[in-house]
């Protein structure tokens, strides 16, 4: 980020002045239309101010500059999510997990993708492996518990349950 504009607007996001952080990433992206770093953050100061259509075609415009780049993959992920296109959203999380198979926060959302879809057994394997790999996570059993139960496997719920009231 040599860019002054660049770091002029991210100051300016981490202090919470949204609009004029976006205004200096216009700026930069007016004179670079391919610059990664304000088009991801660009998007995400949409993804913030609940602005999904933007915030999923800025991450969408930055992974095309760079394909590998998690966080913006994951925020497109969100972003397709509020707008209710499930299907993109999981392939985001799928490409996520193709590149770094142990992120818990792309498992979990791939898992609750799966679970609300009613594609139960997967989901299960999707908290299992969330579980695996950050123990703590709450909501990961909790969820694994719900699609236990719906499934009928009440025991296995329960102890789900338990794990998750316990932590």
């Amino acid at each position: 980020m040599s860019d002054p504009r660049l770091q002029a607007a991210l100051t300016l996001h981490q202090a919470g002045n949204l609009a004029e952080a976006a205004r200096l990433y216009g700026e930069v992206l007016r004179a670079e239309p391919d610059n990664f770093d304000a088009l991801y953050l660009l998007g995400f100061v949409h993804l913030q101010s609940r602005d999904f259509m933007q915030a999923e075609r800025l991450m969408g415009a930055a992974l095309a500059v760079n394909p590998r780049a998690l966080d913006a993959l994951y925020n497109r992920g969100r972003a397709l999510l509020e707008l209710k296109r499930d299907a993109d959203a999981l392939a985001c999380f799928d490409a996520m997990l193709e590149f770094n198979p142990n992120i818990p926060e792309a498992l979990f959302q791939r898992a609750n993708l799966l679970a609300d879809n009613r594609r139960l057994a997967e989901a299960i394997l999707s908290y299992d492996n969330v579980v695996a790999l950050a123990p703590q996570f709450v909501e990961a059993w909790n969820n694994r518990a719900n699609a236990l139960a719906s499934l009928g496997r009440l025991e296995e719920a329960v102890s789900s349950y338990d794990r998750a009231l316990a932590l």
